[in-house]
């Protein structure tokens, strides 16, 4: 499947080969594993959302590397073109309906990063969140500790510090790298 789905964007996209290297091409390889991967969660969890979710994550990443919106909404139609032709018609049809929920959010989010539906059942965020994510892409140890331990002083539980400090920062870390502002 992935090698069918690659051949297929590298026939309809030869200018994709040349601007993203062998770097680009292994990272679209993976990119269609993660299709199949966050398929089959929506196909066992017999919900669309973890890959909804995912194309829209993916999305925004594709996105801040000048990949556009359509070229995963075409890699998606090509893996269920193939998944039509290699499985049975039952559950060929399953996976479309899960393919096409990702398709149509997709459609819908017309070209603009969107967070996954997760980030809104986050627990706020402790003031100082944004001295503790530079601190940790900076790689200063020192002062992501000094920041939990004045969170800690203040009497905050470690459940909190990790839900409403340390997450938050994490997945702040994740929406640069996402988005191709840090590396």
């Amino acid at each position: 499947l992935v090698e069918w789905v690659f051949d297929r964007i590298s026939e309809k996209n030869p200018d994709l080969r040349s601007r993203f290297g062998p770097q680009g091409q292994t990272g679209c390889s993976e990119d269609i594993n993660h299709h199949v991967d966050f398929l089959v969660a929506s196909l066992l969890g017999d919900s669309s959302d973890p890959f909804v979710d995912y194309c829209l994550w993916l999305n925004t990443v594709l996105l801040s590397r000048d990949v556009k919106t359509n070229h995963l909404i075409e890699s998606l139609s090509w893996m269920q073109d193939y998944l039509d032709h290699h499985l049975d018609k039952d559950a060929a049809l399953l996976c479309r309906q899960h393919v096409s929920a990702g398709q149509a959010a997709l459609v819908d989010a017309n070209n603009a990063p969107v967070r996954p539906s997760y980030f809104n059942r986050l627990p706020a965020p402790l003031t100082g969140i944004d001295e503790f994510t530079d601190a940790l892409i900076s790689g200063d140890n020192a002062a992501t500790q000094a920041t939990a331990e004045r969170f800690q002083q203040q009497g905050l539980s470690p459940i909190d510090i990790n839900t409403r400090l340390i997450q938050p920062a994490m997945y702040e870390v994740g929406i640069r790298w996402e988005t191709n502002r840090i590396t």
